[in-house]
C-alpha cells in the first residue's frame, strides 16, 4: 500500500494539492458521499432485499467506513483528479474518529471504540508519508518521474 501511495505522490505536484484544497464543494461532496450517501444506500439495499440482522449490520458497517486507498488508484487510472481523491481520502479517514462511533450508534444502536493514535499512525504511514515522498520526488527529481512514466 505504501508503494501505491508513493506512486500516487509521484504523479501529483504540490500545485495540484493546493488546487485540490481550493475545491471545497468537491471535498464536501466526497465527505457527504462517504458518510451520508453510502450509509443511506446500505440501509436501502438492506431493506429492499430484507437482509437478516447480521448482514444488515455488516453492510451498514462497511458503508460507514472511509473508502480507503483504492479510490486514489481508481481516480489515477481514470485520469481523474488524484490530488483531490487523496485529499478526500485523508479527510474522511480523519473524520472517521468522531463519525464512526456516532454513525454506528445512530444507525445500528451499537458502540464502536476507536484508537485515535492508531488511526493517526495509519494516516501518517499509509497516506501522508508515502504521498509526501512521491511529491518530493516529483518536485526535485523530474527526470526520475519521466523515467517511471
Amino acid at each position: 500500500l505504501g508503494v501505491l501511495m508513493v506512486s500516487m505522490g509521484v504523479t501529483i505536484s504540490m500545485e495540484e494539492f493546493l488546487a485540490a484544497l481550493k475545491k471545497p464543494k468537491a471535498i464536501l461532496l466526497g465527505v457527504v458521499g462517504c458518510y451520508a450517501l453510502m450509509p443511506a444506500l446500505a440501509i436501502l439495499i438492506s431493506r429492499l432485499f430484507s437482509l437478516p440482522p447480521e448482514l444488515h449490520t455488516g453492510l451498514v458497517l462497511l458503508s460507514i467506513i472511509s473508502g480507503g486507498q483504492a479510490s486514489n488508484l481508481c481516480a489515477h487510472i481514470a485520469l481523474g483528479d488524484t490530488a483531490l481523491s487523496v485529499t478526500i481520502t485523508a479527510l474522511t479517514t480523519l473524520l472517521s474518529l468522531p463519525l464512526l462511533p456516532l454513525l454506528a450508534s445512530a444507525l445500528l444502536n451499537a458502540s464502536i471504540a476507536l484508537d485515535p493514535t492508531a488511526i493517526a499512525r495509519s494516516i501518517a504511514t499509509l497516506v501522508a508519508a508515502p504521498v509526501a515522498a512521491g511529491v518530493v520526488v516529483n518536485r526535485f527529481f523530474p527526470k526520475v518521474v519521466e523515467a517511471l512514466r
